[in-house]
């Protein structure tokens, strides 16, 4: 195969070598979503580089970081004193799009939203 659906959001306990060097051609594509909900995000930077040692074309539907949302300085200093930190509890989600012809080889990438090649974000 030349493009790959990345498991479980590229955490390690779903990685399987042999999927990487027996399943997929050289250089495949790969592509993931993140996991932004919960104290646990993923994929964590150690997975991240992991992917990208396999392969250098890999893209993410939206970064895995926590967003934080501008407010009024007053609003700010009021979360401060109570050392509340919110976050965006529905980020924007993007979409990566895959696209080949029959006749070509290779794929054409478009990037939606905050999608983005994961090297972008390592």
């Amino acid at each position: 195969a030349t493009v790959f659906k990345v498991p479980h959001h590229g955490s390690s306990n779903a990685d399987q070598p042999r999927v990487w060097e027996e399943a997929l051609g050289k250089s495949p594509w790969a592509i993931l979503t993140p996991m932004i909900r919960g104290r646990n995000r993923l994929p964590k930077e150690s997975d991240r580089r992991r992917l990208l040692d396999r392969t250098g074309n890999v893209f993410i539907a939206a970064s895995p970081e926590r967003l934080k949302r501008k407010r009024d300085a007053t609003v700010e200093a009021t979360l401060k004193a109570v050392a509340a930190e919110p976050v965006i509890l529905d980020p924007p989600m993007g979409q990566v799009r895959l696209r080949s012809e029959p006749s070509e080889e290779g794929w054409e990438v478009d990037l939606f939203g905050p999608a983005r090649p994961l090297a972008a974000i390592t």
